[in-house]
């Protein structure tokens, strides 16, 4: 099942992209809504990472054509924010919490870049609301995993972006702490945001996305994620990890998914 958006936020038509001649991706046809919350799940090595770095321009598409709000990313790169896998930023870079964060507001000031005082506020109120104030002046090499994660969704915040990729977001932190990411997008949904997710436990993806994609070097389902989480989507997105799809599909038919109690599949070091 491929459902199209009437009034998407991505358009992607018969996309391809290859990795040292390589298929990684192919045949790519889609659109997803504006205002939700989206999941791009598949097993490792399927392209989800690849897919968002398609869309941003970081990796060249052999065919095929994007589209964000109906404009190329270069019209609208102002109104789009990613934010990649933790495991891709240099840690030992010497900055600050508030430095990093601050980040998010280059693009909006002037050549000597030199924050105004509501680049200041916009600034500490992405910091208050993931809740790394208190931590302004740390370097970010002192951080935990989970609080340099949210030093990024911080800066990203700030941006005050209409579309944001993010590229695992909730690897490294604990469940409070996923728990209330999620509250806070669905807060942002509320003002008209779009976000989309690269996601890997399988198990809380009927909890949190209201639209799911499931992709294994192409797209095999996307829609309401309650019309595409079934056992023959899984079966064909997981087919190597058949000895868990049954205990998969069980668990969405009774709609009683638990968070993080257990994981599809290992991530790869």
């Amino acid at each position: 099942m491929i459902k199209l958006s009437s009034d998407p936020s991505i358009e992607i038509h018969d996309m391809t992209v290859s990795y040292n001649r390589k298929p990684v991706l192919w045949g790519v046809d889609i659109s997803l809504p504006k205002n939700q919350i989206i999941s791009i799940v598949g097993p490792n090595g399927a392209g989800k990472s690849t897919l968002l770095k398609s869309i941003m321009g970081l990796i060249e598409i052999d065919s095929g054509y994007i589209k964000i709000f109906d404009k190329s990313l270069n019209e609208i790169r102002h109104k789009v924010s990613y934010v990649p896998q933790r495991e891709s930023v240099d840690w030992d870079f010497p900055a600050s919490v508030y430095d990093i964060v601050m980040m998010g507001r280059y693009q909006y000031m002037g050549l000597f870049r030199r924050a105004s005082k509501k680049d200041k506020e916009i600034v500490l109120d992405s910091m208050e609301k993931l809740s790394i104030a208190s931590l302004k002046n740390r370097q970010i090499s002192q951080l935990s995993g989970g609080q340099q994660q949210r030093v990024f969704l911080a800066r990203a915040l700030a941006q005050q972006a209409d579309i944001y990729f993010m590229d695992e977001p909730f690897s490294a932190i604990d469940i409070s702490t996923e728990n209330a990411i999620i509250e806070l997008f669905k807060e942002m949904v509320k003002l008209n945001k779009t976000i989309i997710v690269v996601h890997h436990d399988i198990y809380s993806v009927k909890n949190y996305f209201d639209w799911t994609v499931m992709l294994n070097m192409r797209i095999i389902a996307s829609g309401p994620t309650n019309q595409v989480l079934n056992a023959e989507n899984f079966k064909e997105t997981y087919g190597s990890h058949l000895n868990i799809l049954t205990e998969v599909s069980n668990i969405v038919k009774k709609e009683r998914i638990p968070i993080r109690e257990k994981k599809l599949y290992k991530k790869k070091k």
